[in-house]
């Protein structure tokens, strides 16, 4: 089991994001990923006129590499699913910069 991070900066070109349309788009992505059989977690922070935002979900793999290709496609699906356009971030298998693998330990 592993926790898939992607660290994602979104930038507005017309203005910034008010803090209830942040909070809007955290709920529709966490609302997006909870019908998936998956752990998810959202995190975001303002950077200038952007928002820095850092999404995991926790997957069921044996290896690290198709637990990182698993999350990411989760990851990237999600993303669309809410509207953001995903063609011009960074993803596992294209460049990993921004994709952080974890493996989780079971109690």
């Amino acid at each position: 089991m592993f926790l898939v991070e992607m660290d994602v900066r979104l930038g507005f070109a017309s203005r910034p994001m008010t803090d209830d349309e942040i909070t809007d788009l955290i709920e529709r992505l966490v609302d997006e990923l909870d019908r998936l059989p998956v752990e998810p977690s959202v995190g975001t922070a303002r950077a200038g006129d952007g928002v820095d935002m850092t999404v995991g979900v926790v997957v069921d793999d044996d290896h690290e590499t198709s637990a990182l290709r698993h999350g990411a496609a989760i990851i990237r699906t999600a993303l669309e699913a809410v509207g953001i356009e995903t063609a011009r971030l960074s993803f596992p298998g294209v460049d990993t910069r921004g994709a952080g693998v974890r493996a989780l330990q079971l109690t």
